[in-house]
């Protein structure tokens, strides 16, 4: 039989392995205790891990029932295909749900019962055993401490002190047969708490695969019904999309979209013209009127360093909700929030202000400038 370690064995007692005599059955009783424990949090952890699993078990079946009703309104409402998705993925966790309880079941009957037996029946007997040496070690202690009194006290007769001596040999080989017995029970029980240990954690992982396979299985047996969908969703996208009058209104629907959502920040400068009539928009005539206004030219990094991100922030939702431009509230101190937001309404322009179409062109006339002065 394999045995633990006498590492192992000092781990668990909390004691030096070098200045522990593993023969000795005081050590081997500290071991004992400290399988016991480790037995304790692993019933413990486990339990905590069922607890978790019981209230997925438990959120299941309200998650299957609203898919299933839910499945029922859409195919009031003439959407079968939808309600008989609905129904597959509901039916799937119901099904899914009855094996998760056996699952449970299975980690209680076989793992958790099974290590709390270990620790009520074969550790609790070794500790009984313990005991019992200890009343022997007691009483033979006792008969030791007697039989000195009597050596050493003259008016002890000799026929008394025979029989002390007698009496104390007795208690002495029954407490060496006790010990003997005690420590190899003790060992026994260790070398069986690994077993033990061993089968019921290889039991929870058989457990758990057993349940995972039992769920693919259901899936791989659901994979036609998949495709099904599947075919019919191919279908009616395709038909959705050939479908020139339907195409045509999702395209305006998504113009008007996005008229809405253009307020400033993200505008063209053709629909901010055509919003104000002016050549200028006025977010970047406001943001260059209040820098004129506040010197911001002398103030080092005034493009460089960035503004609070909070009122930028806030002043870019304002101008966007408002559709209006006003920094009047703004001391002149933050400066450096005008220029952020001047810099963030240039780098959300669609089309920058140097156009993609004319890029070409700047770099030939860069190159000819070069070229001349040369």
């Amino acid at each position: 039989m394999k045995h633990w370690s006498s590492k192992v064995r000092a781990k668990m007692a909390g004691v030096d392995e070098e200045k522990t005599n593993y023969g000795d059955l005081q050590d081997q009783s500290a071991i004992l205790e400290g399988v016991s424990v480790k037995f304790r949090e692993i019933i413990k952890e486990t339990t905590k891990n069922q607890k978790y699993i019981t209230q997925q078990s438990e959120a299941d079946p309200r998650i299957s029932d609203s898919l299933l009703r839910t499945g029922v309104d859409f195919n009031e409402i003439d959407r079968p295909m939808l309600s008989s998705t609905l129904e597959l993925v509901g039916n799937f966790h119901n099904v899914t749900n009855d094996h998760r309880l056996k699952l449970l079941e299975s980690i209680q009957s076989d793992v958790i019962d099974n290590l709390q037996s270990f620790v009520s029946t074969e550790i609790k007997e070794a500790k009984n055993q313990k005991v019992e040496y200890d009343r022997e070690r007691a009483k033979c202690d006792e008969a030791q401490n007697e039989l000195k009194i009597a050596k050493k006290s003259k008016k002890t007769k000799p026929e008394k002190l025979q029989a002390l001596e007698e009496n104390y040999q007795n208690l002495q080989d029954s407490h060496q047969l006790v010990g003997e017995k005690t420590l190899r029970q003790i060992k026994d029980t260790q070398d069986l708490a690994e077993i033990d240990m061993m089968e019921r954690l290889c039991d929870y992982l058989d457990i758990f695969r057993e349940y995972h396979t039992e769920c693919i299985r259901l899936l791989n047996e659901k994979v036609p019904e998949i495709w099904e969908y599947r075919r019919y969703i191919d279908e009616q996208r395709e038909e959705f999309e050939q479908n020139a009058e339907q195409a045509d209104k999702i395209q305006y629907i998504r113009r008007e979209s996005r008229a809405e959502r253009v307020c400033y920040f993200g505008a063209s400068l053709q629909a901010l013209h055509s919003r104000e009539g002016t050549d200028v928009p006025s977010i970047l005539s406001k943001c260059i009127e209040f820098l004129r206004r506040v010197n911001a030219k002398d103030e080092e990094g005034i493009f460089r360093i960035s503004g609070g991100k909070d009122l930028v922030d806030e002043y870019k939702a304002r101008i966007d909700k408002d559709l209006s431009v006003d920094f009047s509230d703004l001391p002149d101190y933050e400066m450096h929030v005008i220029a952020s937001i001047m810099k963030l309404w240039l780098r959300t322009l669609p089309d920058p202000l140097i156009p993609f179409s004319l890029y070409d062109d700047f770099l030939d006339v860069a190159s000819i400038r070069y070229f001349f002065s040369i």
